[in-house]
């Protein structure tokens, strides 16, 4: 659980001043139907899941599905005039933000009872508890991982089932397959994006024991020797040749194309992949974590969560969707049933998940994944035009990264903080 965050002046979201006020549904001792919102890139989950509730429940919800590029608009529109849904599903990231504009229920109590509430995905329930209290549920999850093609390591003469340890094995294991065939690429990421880079990247740093910015957000550690020295080795990966010199401006378009050629070794990538790109006679899928400097390994938990907005009057209604996702029938016959990873570390291996023993690797890091904690997350490491892309890409590529690093970690910062 998160301790020492605050809670500090209302956030604003876009233009607008994000506040929850009255409005809602009038509890009802009937059956009732809760209004849900939820982001199209989570829709084909959330839509399986409201089709399973509803088919076996008196209470029913009614789903929209807005383009993740709308939904902060919609939700800032909303909270103004105190039209929130019941149920909200969000990129975990701007859910701190919610949460600080007081526009999601505190579940605490009800969360902290549940038989398995030392399971759930420890990501999410840390990046949405402000000040020991819950106001959010573990919805879908997305987690970074290295993703491998056994085919070409083999040919290389390395056993794609030994693990790689270190960035030191992922460094010397990439060097030896760019030299041993020579069309090969050893290692490839999407290096041309903030938010990517600290999804596949910044994993390394936990898993080296660090981290990449203080436990309320608001401070950056690039300065750090466990950033500074994670950036040196794939910094040294892209000067010796065995990182291909196109990930400088890779925004993720050509990514998974180019490894379903099967002429890339290791690439960094999100678990979403894996259902995404065919395997060919050159190409056999692995997957591994993402290991640290000196051994650990690690990875970063992105995706949704859901909450009950505070205008919300139905709670106890709202709530049991909420428990019913989370309850053992519905993570193994929803969640892996559509190949969705589980939102309990205690279910990464069930009667689905065993048909391929990737997935249960990938869901086994539901119990070591991280979510970082900042209300200005999104402005500092997704936007373009924020601080850490430019801080990045002169770590990954230039030539001295630990200046680079040392001297863009307050430039950092001041976003962190807001200032």
């Amino acid at each position: 659980m998160v301790n020492g965050r605050k809670l500090g002046a209302v956030a604003a979201l876009g233009a607008l001043a994000l506040t929850a006020c009255g409005g809602g549904e009038a509890q009802t001792d009937g059956p009732v139907e809760l209004k849900m919102w939820a982001r199209a890139s989570t829709s084909a989950l959330t839509t399986a899941l409201v089709e399973e509730f509803n088919a076996n429940h008196e209470n029913q919800v009614d789903l929209t599905v807005i383009p993740g590029e709308e939904y902060l608009q919609r939700v800032g529109v909303a909270a103004g005039s105190g039209d929130l849904p019941c149920l909200m599903a969000s990129d975990v990231v701007y859910a701190p933000n919610f949460i600080e504009s007081g526009m999601l229920h505190d579940i605490t109590q009800e969360l902290e009872a549940l038989p398995y509430y030392e399971e759930l995905a420890k990501g999410h329930i840390d990046a949405t508890t402000v000040d020991e209290k819950h106001y959010a549920m573990p919805h879908g999850l997305s987690l970074s991982v290295l993703m491998q093609n056994d085919v070409l390591i083999e040919k290389a003469g390395i056993d794609p089932d030994a693990p790689v340890e270190t960035l030191d094995d992922l460094i010397e294991n990439a060097k030896i397959i760019s030299d041993e065939i020579p069309s090969s690429t050893g290692l490839y990421y999407t290096g041309n994006h903030g938010g990517s880079i600290s999804f596949t990247h910044l994993p390394a740093v936990w898993a080296s024991g660090g981290e990449f910015i203080s436990e309320d957000g608001t401070e950056a550690f690039f300065d750090s020797p466990e950033v500074v020295g994670v950036f040196e080795k794939f910094n040294e990966s892209y000067q010796n040749g065995s990182t291909d010199q196109n990930v400088s401006t890779e925004t993720g378009a050509t990514r998974n194309d180019l490894f379903g050629e099967g002429n890339i070794a290791y690439m960094l990538t999100g678990s979403n992949v894996l259902g995404t790109i065919p395997e060919t006679e050159d190409l056999r899928i692995g997957i591994k974590p993402v290991p640290g400097l000196n051994g650990g390994k690690s990875s970063f938990m992105g995706g949704d969560v859901l909450g009950i907005s505070a205008n919300c009057e139905n709670v106890d209604a709202a709530w049991e969707f909420l428990e019913w996702t989370q309850e053992e029938e519905t993570q193994v016959e929803v969640y892996s049933k559509n190949e969705q990873i589980p939102t309990r570390a205690d279910m990464a291996a069930n009667k689905y998940s065993e048909e391929d023993e990737r997935l249960v690797e990938i869901n086994s890091y539901v119990a070591i994944a991280k979510t970082p904690y900042s209300l200005n997350y999104a402005q500092t490491f997704n936007d373009p035009s924020g601080p850490a892309l430019g801080a990045f890409h002169d770590g990954l590529y230039g030539d001295d990264p630990e200046k680079s690093l040392k001297d863009a970690n307050e430039a950092i910062t001041d976003s962190l903080s807001g200032n």
